[in-house]
């Protein structure tokens, strides 16, 4: 009895796993040129392009904290990042293919590790630690 017990306890945990499928959000962005939607991966990065570009700029926009718990430490509107103590001063960012640079009194490129749609990871070129953001919903 106990041995049919836990045959039955390994193939239901086998079937669980096996039916189990990683969750994949998709991020919508409109085209300002052709006014319609378009969706790419989370984790994706693969052109320097413009289309890639406004991707990585909506990928960006809203509200980061290091966590779920703590204040935030910027958001991202409108391609302008603005610091939560300082709100009404609006800072310019752009990005490329694998980074943006937040253009302040002294320009600071950023390299992306990871992005998607709650998740930034980032190393700057003054630091060897990567920052992990969290979006807030």
């Amino acid at each position: 009895m106990k041995y049919k017990l836990s045959i039955l306890t390994l193939l239901f945990f086998v079937i669980t796993v096996a039916n189990c499928k990683p969750i994949s959000k998709d991020v919508k962005i409109k085209d300002g040129q052709n006014n319609k939607e378009s969706s790419i991966k989370q984790d994706t990065l693969n052109s320097d392009t413009s289309n890639n570009n406004e991707m990585i700029y909506a990928l960006l926009e809203g509200v980061w904290a290091e966590n779920e718990y703590d204040n935030a430490v910027f958001y991202i509107k409108n391609k302008n990042l603005y610091y939560v103590e300082n709100q009404d001063t609006p800072i310019k960012i752009t990005v490329s293919k694998n980074s943006f640079t937040i253009m302040g009194d002294i320009p600071v490129k950023c390299k992306l590790l990871k992005l998607n749609c709650d998740s930034l990871i980032y190393i700057d070129e003054f630091s060897d630690t990567p920052t992990k953001l969290y979006k807030r919903k």
